[in-house]
């Protein structure tokens, strides 16, 4: 009995060795692209907020001066500029014109949406204590959202309605979040990473993603990388996490995937390297 037991805890260490050794050789594969990310540091210029009232952008036509905009001519090497603003909302919708969001503030009971938009980059923009949401997509495909924070907004980050091949990186969401840091539904291939997600406050879940179809039609996949999960803990107790000492977990952070508004069928999508500290945003 004793050489059984034994022999059962010499097979279960092989296999716990395999599965880090794996995991590390795979971390290792990778570090060409997360090196470049590690212990960033890049903060947006001091700005002297000006108050603007709501920017609500219809159409490409309605780009202009009197909608917030400073500069550009909404093409791919002069995309329309829309900074510096204190505002309470910024809508847009049905565009395709190239047009870049910096530096501003956008607070209170309203939000940043964008509906039916493509090209566009919001960029180092503060959502800040919005009671609905911080900024949302809803059917909007080839955006950028990058070095910004959403701060106790009650809904996080919303990616929603067939908003396809966005990326978001180098975000921090953070404070009060009834509901979830990050939603995302119906929607594929956006490239989620290099952000911190942490500090939920309200008992609030992390990420949530939900497609309203069955899996048979096919799975909806987006990519998870190097983001920082506050309540990431590796297999169960965080110590054991980073056993080779990159920065980097050596087990996935998962995500669960719902179909059908229902817990089955379910399944899951991963960060493959969740890192161990928030990076410097």
């Amino acid at each position: 009995m004793k050489k059984k037991v034994i022999a059962i805890g010499i097979v279960c260490l092989f296999l716990f060795t395999g599965l880090v050794t794996a995991s590390a050789t795979k971390i290792e594969s990778n570090k060409s692209d997360l090196n470049k990310y590690e212990n960033i540091a890049l903060l947006s210029p001091s700005v002297d907020y000006i108050p603007h009232e709501a920017i609500i952008i219809h159409g490409n036509d309605e780009f202009t001066t009197e909608s917030g905009v400073t500069g550009g001519s909404g093409t791919q090497n002069d995309p329309y500029i829309i900074e510096g603003w204190e505002v309470c909302l910024i809508m847009i919708y049905d565009t395709t014109a190239y047009f870049v969001i910096r530096n501003c503030c956008v607070y209170g009971d309203r939000t940043g949406k964008f509906i039916n938009v493509t090209n566009g980059v919001i960029q180092y923009t503060i959502f800040e204590s919005n009671e609905l949401w911080g900024p949302s997509f809803k059917g909007s495909c080839s955006n950028v959202l990058e070095y910004c924070t959403i701060n106790n907004c009650t809904w996080g980050l919303m990616i929603d309605g067939g908003s396809n091949n966005n990326e978001i990186h180098h975000c921090s969401i953070t404070g009060k979040a009834a509901h979830w840091g990050i939603c995302l539904t119906d929607s594929e291939d956006n490239n989620i990473h290099h952000n911190n997600i942490y500090d939920l406050e309200g008992g609030a879940s992390y990420v949530s993603v939900i497609h309203h179809r069955m899996k048979s039609e096919g799975l909806l996949k987006n990519q998870w990388d190097s983001n920082y999960w506050g309540n990431y803990r590796g297999l169960r107790f965080k110590i054991f996490a980073d056993l080779d000492g990159d920065g980097f977990g050596n087990f996935p952070y998962p995500i669960v995937s719902i179909y059908n508004n229902n817990f089955f069928p379910r399944y899951y999508e991963w960060d493959r390297h969740p890192a161990m500290q928030p990076y410097q945003l």
